[in-house]
């Protein structure tokens, strides 16, 4: 369903690159297709030319958002919670009915994206980094509006950069225990293995290796 889908990224960090270059890198999503905006020129000239996809900066009065919003089927913010509530005040409105809304901002409810967005299908998400080499996890809640059709595409887009669950609103914050706050601690891991192989002469080259593929395989 993805294939002539056109997806507007509404903040340009890290977790939005790791979820288009997944999208893009599978095939699934031409990277002409792609439409960013950040009010950072300097990074969206960045991720132009490194994946040929579409970047508007997105200026005070957030007239970037509406641009790429308007071009979209599917409208993702991915914003800092905190930068959230003048965007949305900004696109209230002006996107039509048929559009697909996909927040991965956490802490960001469902019934305060449904304030804004009333008339359009609207899904929460909760990735992981590991999306950024394309094992990662979301849980995918859906609102009032979002029907089957529209909670098959949430879960088809992110199953691009791993495997994603359809889940009830309520367990987005067991699954960001479990799945969202993990990576950390297995990095940690990670190191205080190498670290302990340093210490007895490994090289620590050869230690991190040793102790990644140990987790790889287990």
């Amino acid at each position: 369903m993805l294939e002539q889908k056109t997806i507007a990224f509404v903040g340009g960090g890290q977790m939005c690159e790791a979820i288009f270059s997944g999208v893009v890198a599978s095939g699934a999503v031409a990277p002409g297709r792609i439409w960013i905006t950040d009010i950072n020129a300097e990074r969206l000239a960045q991720l132009e030319r490194d994946y040929g996809v579409n970047t508007v900066v997105n200026p005070a009065d957030n007239s970037g958002a509406k641009r790429v919003a308007e071009q979209a089927d599917i409208v993702l913010f991915a914003l800092k919670p905190q930068f959230a509530r003048p965007v949305l005040e900004a696109l209230r409105g002006a996107l039509r009915p048929e559009q697909l809304i996909i927040s991965i901002m956490g802490g960001v409810t469902l019934a305060y994206l449904e304030e804004f967005f009333p008339d359009n299908a609207v899904l929460r998400v909760m990735p992981n980094t590991p999306m950024l080499v394309r094992k990662g996890i979301a849980g995918v809640a859906a609102g009032r509006k979002a029907g089957e059709a529209e909670q098959a595409l949430g879960v088809e887009l992110f199953n691009l950069v791993g495997r994603s669950y359809l889940l009830p609103e309520n367990l987005i914050d067991p699954l960001t225990s479990v799945s969202g706050c993990s990576p950390a601690f297995v990095y940690m891991f990670i190191e205080a293995m190498a670290d302990g192989g340093v210490e007895k002469g490994l090289p620590r080259d050869m230690a991190i290796q040793l102790a990644t593929q140990a987790v790889a395989g287990s």
